[in-house]
């Protein structure tokens, strides 16, 4: 590159290579001597406003700065020159070659020496652009944050749980919603492994759709539940990277208990709407049989009274027949609404009537019945019939579980019925237990045994209509009825209802 006349070249004698570095620099930088510009690269030719080096080279900085900041920027850089001083870097006007345009720029000066002759090298910002691009990526950044927080605040208020998952299955972010979910916060919540939060195992759960999505790159959907009755619809969308691999899984879950039971309950309304016609057509053509037997069996009591013999039997016909047609009543409240008084009446003289018709089919089907009813006077609220029909019911299953497991006599051959008083919001009730230690019933299946027509036993000889009629007996009762069992060891009935203590001993 040329100088200017009168000015040395050597005031800036750089290597060749350093020359190329400078010139392909996108930042303007140059070099004075004595307050010249002695050298300019192409992006400092551009800032000045120049064709080209020559029309800057050789003339005073000074010139090309607006007066307003003329006289010191000047001093400054004669200062830096004449003391070999550190950096100074300061803003002015630049003013461009044609002089009648200006821009604002940053000037960083510093002193260096070549063969002992001081000059300044100096490097020009133009203010205008870097503060528009700073102005850009604050604006930028801020809008980011903005928008980070009002997504958070977005997902923190939807009130399914969303999990975001490693493909180790660990959880690297919560919404709020799974805090309520996994009972801690979202802090604490990272970094865990999602099923040892959400069902209490130590493994992926079996249908797990995060370990599906992971391995087929597509939404994946399940039903789960867990150990503490919860059942979880989970959809699982995957996030992939550039070269289409899953790097982590989106899991969304929303606990669908409350509908799975109301939808358990609409198709159990519905069977008992089809078993209430059922009972409506035949009620009349069992009546009818069964008040013969009744009217027969009076004639019988009349004359056996006028011959002095003993009417036991004919009594008992008369008692039973009685029970049947209760039973009968019992079920047209399926097909309509009965409006039937409650009486108190004591627990244990519900036992003694239910075992009186039954403990001579549990001697001989070789069953250790043991029988644990507490002591006190409790009496209960019910329709006595009704809650002996759902006892009956109970112990029907049981001896056809225990006879099933244990078809002739055998140590582990036990029912077991005991009660317990407990107590829900301070109000007293009675837990009755009928514990058998039969086949049980499988897991799959646990949860439509009392659905109506629903039976595990062989055709003709259950009708799957025993528990689903004792359900319902036991909630118009103002109690529960549940069920717990292991296949294959055991089966336990658990009624709890309303009780009342008497004061007797």
């Amino acid at each position: 590159m040329a100088c200017k006349p009168g000015i040395k070249e050597s005031a800036f004698d750089s290597g060749e290579q350093y020359r190329e570095l400078v010139e392909s620099a996108p930042v303007a930088i140059g070099a004075l001597n004595k307050g010249r510009i002695v050298f300019i690269n192409k992006a400092g030719t551009k800032l000045f406003g120049a064709g080209t080096p020559d029309e800057v080279i050789g003339k005073p900085l000074a010139d090309f700065i607006h007066h307003a900041g003329r006289e010191t920027a000047g001093k400054r850089l004669q200062k830096i020159e004449e003391g070999c001083t550190g950096i100074d870097t300061f803003e002015t006007k630049l003013v461009r070659a044609n002089g009648k345009t200006s821009v604002d720029v940053e000037i960083s000066a510093s002193c260096f020496n070549r063969q002992k002759k001081p000059a300044v090298q100096f490097t020009l910002h133009e203010i205008s652009r870097r503060n528009t691009a700073v102005k850009r990526s604050r604006k930028s950044k801020d809008k980011h944050k903005g928008l980070t927080k009002e997504f958070n605040v977005l997902l923190d208020g939807i009130r399914d749980y969303l999990i975001l998952l490693s493909p180790d299955l660990k959880i690297l972010w919560a919404n709020k919603a799974a805090e309520k979910v996994f009972g801690s916060n979202t802090t604490a919540v990272a970094g865990q492994y999602c099923y040892s939060l959400c069902c209490r195992t130590i493994s992926p759960c079996e249908n797990c759709p995060a370990v599906r999505s992971f391995l087929s790159g597509n939404e994946e959907t399940a039903e789960i539940s867990t150990s503490e009755g919860k059942i979880w619809d989970l959809r699982a969308f995957p996030i992939k990277d550039d070269s289409g691999r899953v790097k982590s899984v989106i899991e969304l879950g929303k606990d669908i208990t409350e509908k799975v039971n109301l939808q358990a309950g609409v198709t159990r309304t519905r069977h008992l709407a089809s078993l209430g016609e059922l009972a409506a057509g035949v009620a009349h053509e069992i009546n009818n049989p069964i008040n013969n037997i009744i009217n027969y069996a009076q004639i019988l009591v009349d004359e056996f009274r006028k011959e002095n013999r003993d009417d036991d039997v004919a009594r008992r016909i008369m008692k039973d027949g009685d029970r049947i047609a209760t039973i009968v009543r019992s079920l047209l409240s399926f097909a309509r609404i009965r409006k039937e008084e409650k009486s108190y009446i004591y627990l244990h003289e519900i036992f003694s009537d239910m075992l009186s018709l039954t403990s001579a089919q549990i001697r001989k089907d070789g069953i250790n019945l043991k029988v644990n009813i507490s002591s006190k006077f409790i009496r209960i609220p019910v329709h006595p019939q009704q809650i002996q029909q759902v006892f009956l019911n109970i112990i029907s299953n049981s001896r056809f579980a225990l006879n099933e497991k244990y078809p002739g006599t055998h140590e582990n051959k036990i029912l077991e019925i005991t009660c317990e008083e407990i107590s829900f919001d301070n109000f007293p009730y009675i837990r009755i237990v009928f514990h058998d230690r039969g086949t049980g019933i499988p897991s799959n299946i646990i949860d439509k045994v009392i659905n109506p027509f629903f039976s595990t036993k062989p055709n003709r000889v259950g009708t799957g209509l025993g528990l689903s009629i004792s359900h319902g007996i036991i909630t118009e009762h103002g109690g529960k009825l549940a069920i717990n069992s292991v296949e294959g060891e055991f089966t336990k009935i658990i009624i709890d209802l309303p009780a009342k203590m008497d004061n007797r001993v």
